[in-house]
């Protein structure tokens, strides 16, 4: 019976283990897609800021005509 408990204390041990791998895992992917989803709204936030600078400048070309 002893054998068998220690077997038992093996095995959720080792099920522990790998359980909290996988959420080590699970957690580097999910913060490298935000990650990479920050970066993908920098680049879109710098081209909209493009867009306006652009517009105001041709805006105030053709005010000042």
């Amino acid at each position: 019976m002893e054998k068998v408990n220690i077997l038992l204390a093996i095995g959720y041990a080792i099920g522990f283990y790998i359980r909290d791998r996988r959420a080590k895992e699970a957690l580097v992917q999910s913060e490298r897609q935000a990650a990479g989803q920050i970066e993908t709204f920098r680049r879109q936030i710098a081209t909209l800021n493009k867009q306006v600078a652009g517009r105001r400048a041709a805006s105030a070309i053709s005010v000042g005509e």
